[in-house]
């Protein structure tokens, strides 16, 4: 294996886009190559815990367990209430690598809205508006830069890019969700807002059937209670 860091440039000035991108001068340009490229997170076990509002972090025993990191952050972004999200941290482990061991419910439903704002802005405008709180946007600059693994085992060469926290996969997905000029949605069911990816022209507000479904049955029922009120 072999692995290269991935090297984004960035400004501190929070006035200033997250990610300043430049091109590369002509004699910098190497080859491109056409070469799968994934993400590969490894859980770091932590256990959470919920007081006050706050969702407190603390190291657990070392447990290494590799998750889908596309899943991560759907699970993620559907997490609608602290208790939602306390599970989703338990399961998912260290959420940034912070050592203040822990964030208010609060912030972490901002990263959920930043989260979304990214995926249908394109990377040159993540900029300060995106980010509600200097600590936010200080969670997210400390990755500015990725670990690139090179996989030689199969007949097809890959790559991925390597990384241990939770929000370090969820950006890392986005980045490659923009390379490959993907497209996303998020579901009209309020307690879902699941993100999907737009594939056709086909007008779409739900996830999945079942969203669409239950939206349905909602919608009736309540047409029911207003009419024996009536």
């Amino acid at each position: 294996m072999r692995r290269k860091r991935v090297h984004t440039r960035a400004d501190l000035n929070m006035s200033q886009p997250l990610f300043s991108f430049q091109g590369p001068k002509q004699a910098d340009i190497g080859h491109f190559v056409s070469t799968p490229l994934t993400v590969r997170y490894t859980l770091q076990a932590r256990t959470w815990t919920l007081q006050n509002g706050r969702l407190w972090c603390e190291q657990a025993d070392k447990q290494l367990k590799e998750l889908d990191a596309w899943e991560v952050r759907s699970r993620f972004l559907q997490a609608q209430s602290p208790t939602r999200m306390l599970q989703f941290l338990q399961e998912t482990g260290d959420f940034d690598g912070s050592r203040s061991g822990h964030w208010y419910a609060r912030e972490l439903f901002q990263i959920q809205n930043t989260a979304r704002e990214m995926l249908p802005r394109r990377p040159p405008k993540w900029d300060a508006d995106l980010f509600s709180n200097p600590r936010i946007l200080a969670a997210f600059r400390r990755y500015r830069t990725f670990a690139v693994e090179f996989s030689w085992r199969r007949r097809m060469p890959a790559a991925a890019i390597v990384t241990s926290t939770t929000l370090e996969a969820i950006l890392a997905t986005i980045h490659i969700d923009h390379l490959t000029k993907a497209k996303f949605g998020f579901c009209a069911r309020s307690d879902c807002r699941r993100a999907f990816q737009i594939v056709s022209k086909h007008q779409r507000m739900y996830c999945s059937q079942s969203c669409a479904h239950l939206e349905t049955v909602r919608r009736s029922r309540a047409r029911e209670k207003q009419g024996s009120t009536a």
